[in-house]
């Protein structure tokens, strides 16, 4: 409660850098236990680095979900092989495999994503032929989450991404970033309150309609180098959130957690315009997932499906 009374505070601030500032800045200051934890376990981690010059690895129950999640990921890495959709690790999850093939110590979840065309395509095959024992929501963040339907603590967030049709410049993907964020915000507001039954095509449809009428260059034609972004679906905090298609493509491999994984063509450009300094420490720790108040069937089902 204290979390949704901090952001339906600082959503009256115009400029979007300093309200997440402010949100941080309270969060930081009136949340929790869980909070006060995570900036504690910030402190261990740089502690261990400097004193070792190696980044930790998680321990425990935060240990399982990892395990967990990337058993998931492998799914759905099979499945988007089958059917030749192309996926990259992205945000957290890359930052960890760029740094060390691991987690970074602090992540509780694996981020992944698609251009448009493939992330429909992915959910409509998963619906036919996916994990019998995950599903897929969006009532939440309003993007595609696949989760385990026994186990609430594990889930993979699939970023859809739409393709500008021009070449641009630094100057122009930061505009057209802060085009998206403007048009995320204001769509998300403003979606309709009663959903159909089908949630994920009516959504999609919303979100795609709406970038296609509000953002010119949107119309394929044969240009060499256009300009991948983040899809105006998702609620976007960062500065630049659209890269050179040969940024992403075509698509590498890197190991994550002894696996082989799909990521971005030039790794070091993408993380750079989304974090700037990507392996700097954060100010704080946010975790999805408050493990300690995890109930013990949730622990010992994390258990057993890691050694299934």
């Amino acid at each position: 409660m204290k979390r949704f009374i901090i952001k339906f505070i600082c959503v009256f601030i115009p400029n979007i850098q300093l309200r997440m500032k402010i949100r941080n800045h309270l969060i930081e200051k009136f949340i929790t236990n869980s909070t006060k934890n995570n900036i504690e376990e910030l402190k261990k981690i740089t502690s261990i680095l400097n004193k070792t010059n190696e980044l930790p690895t998680s321990s425990g129950i935060l240990r399982n979900i990892q395990l967990a999640t990337i058993k998931m990921l492998i799914e759905v890495d099979k499945l988007c092989k089958k059917h030749n959709i192309k996926y990259w690790l992205s945000f957290g999850s890359l930052i960890g495999a760029v740094r060390n093939n691991h987690y970074i110590p602090w992540d509780d979840d694996i981020d992944i994503s698609m251009l448009r065309e493939d992330y429909k395509k992915f959910i409509s095959i998963f619906k036919k032929e996916g994990n019998e024992n995950f599903y897929i929501d969006f009532i939440h963040t309003r993007i595609a989450k696949i989760h385990h339907k026994k186990i609430k603590s594990i889930f993979i967030d699939i970023f859809p991404c739409d393709i500008y049709y021009k070449e641009t410049s630094l100057i122009e993907k930061y505009n057209l970033s802060k085009q998206i964020r403007f048009l995320s915000k204001n769509t998300r507001k403003n979606l309709p309150s009663k959903l159909k039954k089908n949630i994920f095509y009516e959504y999609n449809d919303i979100f795609e309609q709406i970038t296609k009428q509000k953002i010119p260059y949107t119309q394929k034609n044969n240009i060499k180098n256009p300009t991948i972004f983040y899809s105006i679906d998702f609620n976007h905090t960062h500065d630049y959130i659209a890269f050179d298609y040969n940024t992403i493509f075509p698509l590498k491999t890197i190991e994550f957690e002894n696996y082989q994984f799909p990521c971005p063509n030039d790794t070091d450009t993408y993380l750079t315009l989304i974090y700037k300094d990507y392996m700097a420490f954060p100010k704080h720790i946010h975790y999805h997932i408050d493990i300690n108040k995890l109930p013990m069937e949730e622990v010992i089902a994390l258990q057993n499906y890691i050694k299934e």
